[in-house]
C-alpha cells in the first residue's frame, strides 16, 4: 500500500533482516528510487552520498554509496569472523527527503545482476523475493491563521507552521529455511497520519503527520536442524586392505537410495542400502576401479588399470553395471595405457571418461573417451587441449544445463572447457591455475565450476587450493580457498537442497589431517568442528571418494585406509 508524505518532509527507511532461526552473515542491499522525487540526505537535510550504517550486528561495512543523480543506493555488510547471527536486527537506515508532488514513487530493491539484492549464510544465498514500497508525495501543508484581538485592539496574527512528517520504512529481507533456501521479504506500508492544528492568540499551525511505511517480511520458518555429524561407519567386505576408493548415490531406489562404493584393491563394487546401511550386493569389475557415474539404470565404473596398482595396463576399460540386477552387462575396452580416471554423463545418451595415460603414452592426443549409452560402445574421443602442459586427464565434470564439459589435467595444470554439442571440435575455453589440477566438480543447477590444485606447477601435494568460476570462466566472488591443510585430490560433493553446501574429502593417507570439510557455495568455511570433521569426529583413515544424497541429507565417504564407508548427516538447512 502507498504511504503519503509531503514535499519537504524528511523520513527514514530501516533495512532490517528478520532471519528467525536461520543463520545469516551477509547482506547486499541495492535500492533504486526516482531522484526527481526523492533524495538521500543527512540530518541537516542536505544531499549526501551515503546512508546510515548500523554495525551492531553486521559489524563489517563493505560498501556504502548513495547517488542522488542516478537514484541508486548500494549497501553491503556482514560478519567476517566465525560469529553468526539470526533473529531480527537492523543493518542500515536510509534518510530521504521528499522533493516533488507525485501520485506514487517506488522504492525498489535491485533484482538483477550487477545490482542483485541478496542475503547470505556461509557464502550461499538464502534470499528469495521482495515486495516494494510506494511513496505518495503531496504538496506542503498550509496554515490558516485566526487573528486574536489584544487589549490594545491591535490584531497580531502570527503564522508559525511546523510540519514534521517522519515516516519510517523498515525494509526486511527475511531469510527462510525452505526447500529452495529462499528468503521472502515483503514490503508492508503502515501509515499513521496525525495532524493537530490549533489556533491561539498567537495563531500556530502545527501539522504533525506521522507516516510509517514498514517494509517487513513474513517468513514461513522451518527451524534449523543439526550441522554435520557422523551417523555410522560401515565395514566393507574383503578386509581392511581392499581400499574403498570411490562412492556414488542412486537416489531413485526408495526414499533412502542405494549407495555404490568400489574397492581399488579388490576390483569390486558394492551396493549399500541407504536405509539400513547394509551391503545388499556386489559386482566384480576390472582392475583398480576409480570414478563412477550413473545414467538411467546403468552404473559406469572406470577401471584405472595402472601398473602402479598391480594391473595390466592393457586392461584399461569401463564396466557397465545394471543397477537393478546388480550385474556387469558390459566391459568396454579403452586404449592400452590410457588409465581412465573420472566419469560423468550428459544426462542423455553419452558418458565421458577422462584418460590419464601412463608414462610413455603422454603424447597421445585423446583426452577423454565418449561412450554411447544406447550401444555401450566408444563413439569418439575428446582431443587434447594443445595449451595444456601435459595430457594426464584427472578431473572431469559436465554441465548439461549450460552445455559444457570440463576436463582437468593433473600435470597439465589446466582446466579445459569443451562444448557438449561438439566436444570433438576442441576446447572452447580454459583456466590455467598455478598448480597441478586434481578434482573437478560442477553444480548441476547453477553451473558453478569448482576445482582443486596444488600451490605450484609440478608439485603433487598438498592440493589444498580450491577455486570457483562461472560458466563464462569468470572467477566468482570469494573465488578461492587457500590452505585447506593436507588435501590430496579427494572428491567434492554438492547438496543443492542444503544451501548448495560443498563437502570436500581431504586425505592425508591416514595421517592426522584426514578430514571432511564443509564449504559454502561462496568458498567460505570454518576450519573446526562441526563444519570440519576429522578422526576425533569419526572420519576414517584416507577419506577419498565422497557423495551426497540430496533427498536424505546424508553424505557418504569412502575410507581407503581401512576399507570403510562413513555416513554423515547434515540437515542444518533441510526443508
Amino acid at each position: 500500500s502507498a504511504t503519503a508524505v509531503a514535499v519537504g518532509d524528511i523520513f527514514t527507511l530501516d533495512i532490517v533482516i528478520n532471519a528467525g532461526g536461520q543463520f545469516v552473515d551477509g547482506v547486499d542491499a541495492y535500492v533504486d528510487f526516482d531522484a526527481t522525487k526523492l533524495h538521500v540526505v543527512n540530518a541537516a537535510g542536505m544531499d549526501t552520498n551515503e546512508i546510515i550504517s548500523d554495525t551492531t550486528t553486521f559489524d563489517t561495512l563493505l560498501q556504502n554509496t548513495a547517488n542522488n543523480t542516478t537514484g541508486q543506493i548500494g549497501y553491503s555488510s556482514g560478519i567476517l569472523s566465525d560469529r553468526r547471527a539470526n533473529g531480527s536486527f537492523r543493518v542500515a537506515q536510509i534518510r530521504f527527503k521528499a522533493l516533488a508532488v507525485t501520485a506514487g514513487t517506488p522504492v525498489n530493491f535491485g533484482q538483477t545482476i550487477p545490482r542483485l539484492t541478496d542475503v547470505s549464510w556461509m557464502g550461499a544465498s538464502v534470499y528469495g523475493s521482495v515486495t516494494n514500497a510506494v511513496i505518495v508525495i503531496g504538496p506542503p501543508p498550509t496554515s490558516t491563521p485566526t487573528p486574536t484581538n489584544t487589549p490594545t485592539n491591535t490584531p497580531t496574527p502570527t503564522n508559525t507552521a511546523t510540519a514534521t512528517n517522519t515516516p519510517t520504512v523498515t525494509n526486511t529481507p527475511t531469510v527462510t529455511n525452505t526447500p529452495t533456501q529462499t528468503a521472502t521479504p515483503t514490503i508492508t506500508n503502515t501509515p499513521t497520519n496525525t495532524g493537530t492544528p490549533t489556533s491561539t492568540g498567537t495563531p500556530t499551525n502545527t501539522g504533525t503527520p506521522t507516516s510509517t511505511p514498514t517494509v517487513t517480511a513474513t517468513p514461513t520458518q522451518t527451524p534449523a536442524k543439526h550441522p554435520p555429524a557422523v551417523v555410522t561407519t560401515v565395514a566393507l567386505p574383503n578386509g581392511s586392505g581392499a581400499q574403498a576408493n570411490w562412492v556414488i548415490v542412486d537416489p531413485t531406489t526408495g526414499s533412502a537410495g542405494t549407495v555404490w562404493v568400489n574397492q581399488r584393491a579388490a576390483n569390486m563394487v558394492y551396493a549399500i542400502d541407504g536405509a539400513t546401511n547394509t551391503v545388499i550386493g556386489g559386482v566384480q569389475v576390472g582392475c583398480a576401479p576409480y570414478g563412477m557415474a550413473i545414467l538411467g539404470r546403468h552404473l559406469y565404473v572406470a577401471n584405472h588399470s595402472s601398473s602402479l596398482n598391480g594391473c595390466n595396463p592393457g586392461g584399461a576399460s569401463v564396466s557397465v553395471i545394471n543397477m537393478d540386477t546388480r550385474t556387469e552387462i558390459a566391459r568396454i575396452n579403452l586404449p592400452s595405457g590410457s588409465e581412465p580416471t573420472f566419469v560423468d554423463t550428459d544426462g542423455s545418451n553419452r558418458v565421458f571418461v577422462a584418460l590419464h595415460w601412463s608414462p610413455g603414452n603422454e603424447l597421445d592426443g585423446r583426452q577423454a573417451a565418449v561412450i554411447q549409452d544406447s550401444t555401450l560402445t566408444v563413439i569418439n574421443y575428446v582431443p587434447k587441449d594443445p595449451a595444456a602442459r601435459a595430457n594426464d586427464g584427472w578431473g572431469l565434470a559436465t554441465d548439461p544445463v549450460g552445455g559444457y564439459l570440463y576436463i582437468g589435467t593433473r600435470n597439465g595444470a589446466t582446466v579445459t572447457r569443451y562444448n557438449l554439442s561438439n566436444p570433438f571440435a576442441g576446447p572452447s575455453g580454459r583456466i590455467q591455475p598455478n598448480g597441478n589440477v586434481f578434482f573437478v566438480q560442477v553444480n548441476k543447477t547453477t553451473g558453478d565450476l569448482y576445482f582443486v590444485h596444488t600451490a605450484s606447477i609440478g608439485s603433487e601435494r598438498p592440493a589444498n587450493i580450491m577455486e570457483r568460476y562461472d560458466r563464462n570462466l569468470n572467477p566468482l566472488p570469494s573465488a578461492m580457498i587457500n590452505g585447506l591443510d593436507t588435501f590430496d585430490g579427494g572428491g567434492i560433493a554438492i547438496n543443492r537442497n542444503n544451501a548448495n553446501r560443498l563437502y570436500v574429502a581431504g586425505t592425508d593417507y591416514g595421517g592426522p589431517t584426514d578430514y571432511v570439510q564443509v564449504v559454502a557455495q561462496g568458498l567460505w568455511y570454518l576450519p573446526s568442528a562441526p563444519y570440519r570433521l576429522g578422526p576425533a569426529q569419526g572420519i576414517q583413515p584416507d577419506p577419498l571418494g565422497i557423495a551426497v544424497n540430496e533427498n536424505t541429507f546424508r553424505i557418504y565417504v569412502a575410507g581407503r585406509g581401512n576399507n570403510t564407508l562413513t555416513v554423515i548427516e547434515d540437515n542444518e538447512f533441510a526443508p
